[in-house]
């Protein structure tokens, strides 16, 4: 490793231990709250109960214990809070709030043990419940530490993932300590596990290394961890196309062949049978509750993808729709109104199916100019990865602000291999780090919506540009097309 690289390394990891730091002190004032009760609820059940079981869970069961102040009195008062939703995440992820509910069990030292309210009582005689009911605190920066741990742990793997994409663009250089020290010390990956307690590096450090072990030829690992992938969260399909156009490119590259291709399929049972074997658990359980043993699938997948509870243009998402939000000049009275995907497009369709229409395109397009631009490189997936992320952020309804997330690795990946991706990586981070702060300042009001308006303009002014920068980037430039040959 060269000096340069080194001093990289060491810039990153400092910067991104400090602003982690800092984003866990202020997380009980400044954090997003209901995503922190509904975590620490389902890690509590899953450590008393069994990861196995956390689909039985129903929020009313696991009180937690807040400290807040009165604002009548301006004094800290004592609050009986709840999670807002029952587990609805895949399995795999069931074992790490199982991680989680273990650490917090231990290291909490201020817990009470408190009779069931009654108006809770039926609900734990439902469960075969005691009715006594441990009462831990939450919102704390210990339970915020502890919220955050395993993501700051996925940060890592998120972050050397990123340095194997470089090196398998690059392969030389100190490019890949910065592709490191750049998604270590980012603000969008910082706030999003420090701020939030949210998982989305759990994926995304998923799906960089199911590209890296994919473009090295690794096809049961990279068959396995996409298995994974899935059964961590449901966005993992949007990775789909990636690894569809991956296929396509082993066969069309120079030197390419349909045997090759045909070898990579290899991967597709692996990840069915890693999705089998990390379920197998919880559907055993679930059939013999009586639940069914696909409640995870329709927990995880039905009940979220495509289900009438999301069926807004925008949660929150600064891209093509929170436009559409801002030109229809929304007030507070009239803002969900507003929201509804359901309703008709200007082009007569309703604005799911117009959105879809729109993905398919950004998507088709983005393959073609990967195409004939990047002739089936490796620069080719990469890039092709952070064009089919980036349109599933700006175009679809129905999105999160903190899909954003899911895009950055990749730009990062190819701002530090060519010059042209700067420009995007730079927008986007800024994007990003307002997406992470919406849920302290998003609202109807005028100056919200400049901000977030703003925010929305350049994110989608970046799809464009990102097609722009693969024309620059044509062939991946000279150390890409020596790395593909």
């Amino acid at each position: 490793m060269t000096a340069g690289a080194r001093r990289a390394l060491v810039v990153g990891v400092g910067l991104g231990l400090v602003l982690r730091v800092i984003a866990l002190w202020a997380a009980p004032r400044f954090g997003y709250l209901p995503d922190h009760l509904d975590n620490m609820a389902w890690s509590s059940w899953a450590a008393t109960h069994g990861a196995q079981t956390i689909y039985d869970m129903e929020p009313e069961v696991v009180p937690l214990h807040r400290v807040a102040i009165d604002p009548n009195t301006n004094l800290p008062a004592n609050y009986l809070v709840f999670a807002p939703h029952a587990f609805n995440y895949p399995p795999f992820s069931a074992w790490v709030f199982w991680v989680k509910g273990v650490l917090w069990h231990a290291l909490d030292s201020d817990v009470r043990t408190i009779p069931v309210p009654p108006a809770l009582r039926a609900a734990f005689e439902r469960h075969g419940l005691a009715m006594t009911v441990r009462f831990p605190r939450v919102n704390t920066i210990l339970a915020r530490a502890i919220d955050a741990l395993p993501s700051f742990a996925f940060d890592v793997l998120l972050g050397l993932g990123v340095m194997q994409l470089v090196r398998v663009l690059r392969q030389a250089g100190s490019e890949p300590a910065a592709g490191f020290s750049l998604v270590f010390a980012s603000p969008v990956v910082v706030l999003d596990a420090a701020l939030w307690g949210q998982s989305d590096s759990w994926i995304a450090s998923m799906l960089v290394w199911c590209l890296v072990w994919w473009l090295q030829g690794r096809w049961v690992a990279a068959g396995a961890m996409y298995g994974l992938a899935l059964l961590t969260k449901p966005q993992a399909i949007l990775f789909a196309p990636v690894l569809a156009f991956g296929v396509l490119a082993l066969c069309y590259r120079p030197a390419g062949s349909w045997k090759r291709a045909g070898s990579a399929l290899g991967a597709v049972p692996v990840a069915v049978l890693a999705v089998v074997v990390v379920a197998a658990p919880f559907m055993i359980h679930d059939a013999r509750s009586g639940a069914g043993a696909l409640r995870w699938f329709e927990r995880s997948y039905l009940g979220t993808i495509g289900s009438d509870e999301y069926a807004y243009t925008t949660l929150n998402a600064f891209n093509l729709w929170w436009l559409d939000l801002i030109a229809q000049g929304p007030s507070d009275e009239t803002w969900w109104s507003l929201l509804d995907s359901r309703v008709p497009s200007p082009i007569g369709l309703s604005k799911d199916t117009t959105a879809a229409l729109l993905l398919v395109l950004a998507v088709g397009a983005g393959a073609v100019a990967c195409v004939r631009r990047l002739r089936w490189s490796e620069a080719s997936s990469v890039t092709f990865a952070f064009v089919v992320l980036l349109s599933a952020f700006l175009l679809p309804t129905r999105v999160h602000e903190r899909y954003v997330y899911y895009c950055i690795p990749f730009v990062t990946a190819l701002a530090v291999q060519h010059r042209a991706w700067r420009p995007v990586f730079l927008a986007m981070s800024l994007v990003g780090t307002a997406e992470m702060l919406s849920h302290l300042f998003v609202s109807a009001a005028p100056a919200s919506l400049i901000g977030s308006g703003t925010a929305a303009l350049m994110a989608v002014a970046m799809l464009p540009w990102s097609y722009g920068a693969i024309v620059q980037n044509r062939e991946g430039g000279g150390a890409e097309t020596a790395a593909a040959g």
